[in-house]
């Protein structure tokens, strides 16, 4: 029989893939936006100085959308912090409890053995839960990332899908 974990541990893998996933989406913007940006800086090289209507219309849609991918992920971000907080209120509630019993027995029965006959002891459980809190830290921290890069990340991909389409016109003399 497999000896249970002292504390409530994540794997190294339960906690390299978020990161590895909002390093991927990461590498993705970058590509994509570097599609975009050149379209458009040759767009406005072959515009002139008095671009028609086709190309104001993307000209005015590169700022605007910019606006409107900052404000969705300032909003998504506000609302999984508002999230995170509150869970963590909930965790660090849950301790009170554990933190006055052990503040109740002797220090030495209090704290010693994790894995001896002192297990699920309330100082010992007090140790489990500011274990859940860091976890919940961690992974609050890298969910708040992947939250906030998503409408980012959804617009750079799908302007350079959409821009692969169009074809720039050819400068005329």
């Amino acid at each position: 029989m497999p000896s249970p974990r002292p504390f409530n541990m994540m794997s190294p893998l339960d906690t390299a893939w978020p990161w590895i996933d909002v390093g991927w989406k990461q590498g993705e913007m970058m590509l994509a936006s570097a599609q975009v940006i050149s379209h458009r800086l040759g767009r406005m090289v072959t515009a002139g100085v008095f671009p028609d209507a086709r190309d104001r219309k993307e000209f005015h849609r590169m700022g605007s959308e910019k606006i409107e991918a900052a404000a969705e992920s300032f909003m998504a971000m506000s609302m999984r912090l508002i999230e995170s907080n509150q869970s963590l209120l909930l965790l660090l509630l849950a301790q009170i409890p554990a933190a006055m019993l052990a503040s109740l027995m002797p220090a030495k029965q209090n704290w010693s053995g994790l894995h001896g006959p002192w297990w699920g002891m309330p100082g010992t459980q007090l140790l489990k839960n500011f274990s859940e809190v860091g976890e919940h830290f961690t992974t609050s921290m890298i969910e708040l990332a992947g939250v906030g890069l998503q409408p980012i990340h959804r617009r750079a991909t799908a302007n350079a899908v959409r821009l692969a389409g169009v074809q720039r016109r050819k400068k005329s003399r």
